[in-house]
């Protein structure tokens, strides 16, 4: 149960500015082309005054967003924000700090390198000194705050491939001559990056972008459980090396976005070790599990990563637009640094000087705001919410005929079937045909885009490739996310409710 203060930060739409009209659907009510009918031309040759703008903003184009405000909104990993953040958003656009660099940011730099410093704390637990000598040294860097876990990820891979390919006699080698180059200095054939085959598709980008390609992402098999398989990332090692291939870090997944799994941290963190090989972790969704004695187990080996993703505005409640990666070692990022004799000069504490961004605003206020308001308690309170809901809803589903549950939920990620009613003794009986499977998956689609349209509640869908009753098959799934603190067990009860008389109609 969420305590009433901390529900209260929630709950209610902004009380700062009554004239902001809160959305009341679940999803948007118009397509993209009627929503395009009777607009105005965006660029305008004679301005409209502030008023007729928000006028018109209010008027045309609010009644198409999305309420995630609902309770019945548990589809995607986007939560209600506490209200306070209004005040909060105010003040960073009326300062307009810019944290690339001290001059331009003030303390914010310095209280951005506290909050890295703290968040280094919560996974890998370092001695007290070892934060007196690096919180707020302009020569290291616990972590990089980015806008996203994307980048986050992307920067993790970036600084892996530097290190795993440097050339001590000449440290700028790779950045000067470039991938293929340093990978023939090194005697390699090529590259690779290891992880699961549910990993989040920003490794994709970041296989492109840094000259990789994707097809040397080498994704690795999952079980029936959705867990990285250990032999098959053996296997995946061994291959890499007998092809003379340079592996530059092996992923792990702490909450796949599509099932919120967690891998076998600390197997592939033992493996990792062995083979001396950067491990990155990414925990994008779960890694504020840390804040409970009920789910921190479940992160076990993620204090050996040696960096891990965050992201502020999934699980830590923060607006959209801000991430973390964190480094064990904090001199790690050194070998992505950058300097520019006008703004980024070596020696100074500048925070541009090792992230992917440039100017970037100070986003990490939103973090210090949470852990104020929201604290360590908050957190733990929500995050326990947030699973009991799960369980609720698995038991809700479990206990209904016109429901299946694909995968037991590990955190709070739910996926689940609705299944038509001549179907449901084969089911039961697990005797369904590939022909009916299809069918099944079919009728789900429908009944997901059906929801939306009807703006009652929202869930969302994912295709699985392997189940534990079905083996590895194809399925259509709902996905169901029970991060919205203001979600009750009557609102699951009513998602079912509605699922179950649309899908009847289809």
């Amino acid at each position: 149960m969420i305590p009433s203060h901390l529900r209260s930060l929630f709950e209610s739409c902004p009380a700062a500015h009554d004239a902001v009209p809160c959305p009341t659907r679940a999803s948007s009510p118009a397509t993209p082309a009627e929503f395009l009918q009777g607009q105005l031309p965006l660029l305008l040759s004679s301005p409209a005054t502030s008023e007729q703008y928000f006028s018109r903003l209010e008027d045309r184009i609010l009644p198409g967003i999305v309420n995630i405000r609902s309770p019945r909104f548990i589809g995607h990993m986007t939560s209600p924000l506490p209200l306070v953040y209004e005040r909060l958003n105010d003040y960073l656009v009326t300062w307009n700090q810019n944290l690339v660099k001290l001059e331009t940011s003030g303390f914010l730099t310095t209280l951005e390198m506290q909050l890295l410093a703290e968040l280094h704390q919560l996974f890998f637990d370092a001695p007290e000194e070892f934060y007196s000598q690096y919180a707020l040294d302009a020569e290291s860097s616990l972590g990089i705050v980015t806008t996203g876990g994307t980048l986050a990820n992307i920067t993790a891979l970036w600084v892996a491939r530097n290190r795993a390919l440097a050339i001590e006699e000449d440290p700028f080698y790779l950045e000067q001559q470039g991938l293929n180059a340093g990978l023939k200095k090194h005697d390699f054939e090529g590259a690779v990056v290891i992880g699961s085959e549910l990993m989040h598709y920003s490794f994709d980008k970041a296989a492109d972008l840094m000259g990789l390609g994707v097809r040397n992402l080498v994704k690795v098999p999952t079980d029936a459980s959705h867990q990285m398989k250990i032999n098959a990332l053996k296997d995946a090692i061994r291959n890499a090396h007998r092809r003379h291939l340079k592996i530059l870090a092996i992923i792990g997944i702490a909450g796949t976005t599509d099932s919120g799994v967690i891998d076998p941290l600390d197997e592939i963190a033992d493996i990792a070790q062995e083979e001396g090989i950067w491990f990155h972790v990414d925990a994008a969704w779960g890694g504020p599990y840390v804040f409970s004695d009920k789910t921190k187990p479940l992160l076990k080996g993620i204090e050996r990563a040696d960096s891990i993703t965050i992201d502020g505005h999934k699980q830590l409640y923060t607006p959209l637009g801000i991430g973390c990666l964190l480094f064990k070692d904090p001199h790690a990022s050194l070998v992505i640094q950058k300097n520019a004799p006008y703004i980024l000069r070596e020696g100074a504490p500048d925070l541009g000087k090792r992230s992917l961004e440039g100017s970037r605003p100070a986003s990490s206020l939103y973090i210090h705001a949470a852990f104020q308001m929201i604290g360590r308690d908050g957190y733990r309170s929500l995050l326990e919410h947030g699973l009991e809901n799960t369980q609720a809803f698995a038991k809700l589903i479990n206990e209904h005929p016109a429901f299946e549950l694909l995968l037991e939920p590990v955190t709070n990620i739910l996926l689940y079937r609705f299944i038509p009613r001549e179907l449901r003794d084969a089911v039961r009986e697990s005797r369904l045909t590939n022909d009916e499977q299809t069918r099944i998956s079919e009728i789900n689609v429908a009944l997901q885009n059906k929801l939306r349209e009807t703006g009652d509640a929202f869930v969302s869908r994912t295709i699985l490739s392997a189940t534990p009753k079905y083996g590895r098959k194809h399925l259509t799934s709902l996905r169901a996310i029970l991060a919205n603190p203001l979600t009750e067990v009557s609102d699951l009860a009513g998602v079912l409710s509605t699922q179950e008389q649309l899908g009847d109609l289809l």
